[in-house]
């Protein structure tokens, strides 16, 4: 003879141990896609920080170059900005981007700007211009010398 099971009886076990995997489903995919967002955010960020670096780097570039009295590309290759009480040396190379700022008795100040390949050259002999390129990204800014 079989029961009747009333309205208030509950739940059965296969109903439960069904709800315990829907739920357990849920929490794993949920999981694992918030572990995707965070591992996709810290890679944006990485970029983002690389990028703010790189414009900090074309900004000063750009008043220093706006700001020097008198520019002079040396022989080897690095870029001379004078100024009335010191001189600022840009050089590029395989091993990056440095600022050099350079006062008479006082040892140089080197500021390495990039780590990553760069180069500085003129593409005009008329020397009215000054192109900065970050060799491996091939992103490239073009400055007008001063004319003073």
């Amino acid at each position: 003879m079989r029961r009747q099971r009333s309205v208030e009886a509950g739940v059965t076990l296969i109903e439960m141990l069904a709800a315990l995997a829907v739920s357990a489903m849920i929490g794993l995919t949920s999981f694992t896609l918030l572990e995707s967002i965070l591992r996709t955010e810290e890679g944006v960020k990485g970029r983002i920080d690389a990028l703010f670096a790189k414009d900090r780097s074309f900004q000063v570039f750009a008043l220093d170059m706006r700001t020097a009295l008198d520019t002079e590309l040396t022989e080897n290759g690095a870029l001379r900005l004078r100024y009335v009480s010191h001189d600022i040396l840009w050089r590029a190379s395989d091993e990056g981007l440095v600022r050099s700022i350079q006062r008479a008795g006082v040892p140089p100040l080197n500021q390495k700007l990039l780590t990553e390949a760069a180069s500085l050259h003129m593409p005009s002999s008329d020397g009215a211009r000054v192109v900065l390129t970050l060799t491996n990204q091939d992103i490239w800014r073009q400055f007008a010398l001063s004319s003073r």
